[in-house]
């Protein structure tokens, strides 16, 4: 906020007013579909629940007809289905998607676990912290990597990903108890290289299709897509760990395990995107 007055200024050509119908139509559905599936699983499906789930699905549909019709009007939806409709686009918001969710859930079961395995809050938050700090390390040289690397950057990261998350189930099954935070730290450090080597380059393959004129609303559906995944990861790991009623050790090896899910897709779709060619543009 204090350096915000030297940041460059930009102003649209012309005033835009804000898509008021399919900005209520995306909440209620966000909404909707939030509580359906939280409360889901605690309600074993019952009709609230399934009301919930139809409302999300005809808001959101609803939604959609809607941002067509103001698109062909001439005006501005809030996202605009020509954009939604580019291939890379989508993919790359897909990604980004399965990515944040499989860290929001991994998160999620962390701690919850390794205080089970005798482990205090501080503790376990102190086990995260080379994973965090290795992330922010890395992520400052991320541009260097990719001057190098390309579009493969991304496909390094997410292999990383995915050896760290297997080394870190291989680790809990053999060196469960109150040291486990010490023993986890090889594989989260190797997970924070890879998680920061994935960041830059994903956030790219999303904006990078886009117009220059939309490139404040990519950036938009950017930080959408993450925060909805972030939020539906934690809502299917929970879902998953209320109806097997698994814990401590048995809870983190599901996190991981559908980490691994997701890193093994957002794998796939990297080398798809890669396939399609172009090369990830560097930044200085």
């Amino acid at each position: 906020m204090v350096l915000a007055p030297l940041a460059p200024r930009s102003r649209a050509h012309e005033h835009v007013a804000i898509d008021l119908v399919g900005t209520a139509a995306l909440a209620l559905g966000i909404l909707a579909a939030s509580v359906a599936l939280t409360f889901g699983p605690a309600w074993g499906w019952s009709w609230p629940v399934l009301v919930a789930l139809a409302v999300a699905v005809v808001a959101l549909i609803g939604m959609w007809w809607h941002q067509d019709a103001v698109e062909r009007s001439g005006r501005t939806p809030l996202l605009p289905p020509s954009l939604l409709r580019l291939r890379p686009l989508q993919l790359g918001l897909l990604a980004a998607a399965l990515f944040f969710a499989g860290y929001s859930a991994l998160l999620y079961v962390f701690p919850r676990a390794v205080e089970a395995g005798g482990l205090t809050s501080l503790q376990a938050g102190m086990a995260l912290l080379p994973f965090a700090v290795v992330f922010a390390v890395v992520s400052l040289s991320v541009a260097r990597v990719q001057a190098r690397w390309g579009d493969a950057t991304l496909v390094l990261g997410v292999s990383l990903q995915i050896v760290a998350l297997i080394g870190m189930a291989g680790t809990l099954l053999v060196a469960w108890g109150p040291a486990i935070g010490l023993w986890l730290q090889p594989a989260l450090v190797v997970l924070g290289v890879g998680q920061a080597l994935i960041f830059s380059p994903l956030t790219q393959l999303v904006v990078r299709e886009v117009p220059v004129e939309a490139a404040g609303l990519s950036g938009g559906m950017f930080s959408t897509a993450q925060q909805l995944a972030l939020s539906f990861g934690v809502i299917v790991i929970g879902g998953v760990v209320s109806v097997t009623g698994v814990a401590a050790r048995d809870e983190l090896l599901a996190g991981l395990a559908l980490d691994v899910v997701f890193a093994l897709a957002v794998l796939i779709l990297a080398l798809v995107l890669r396939a399609r060619g172009g090369r990830v543009p560097t930044t200085s």
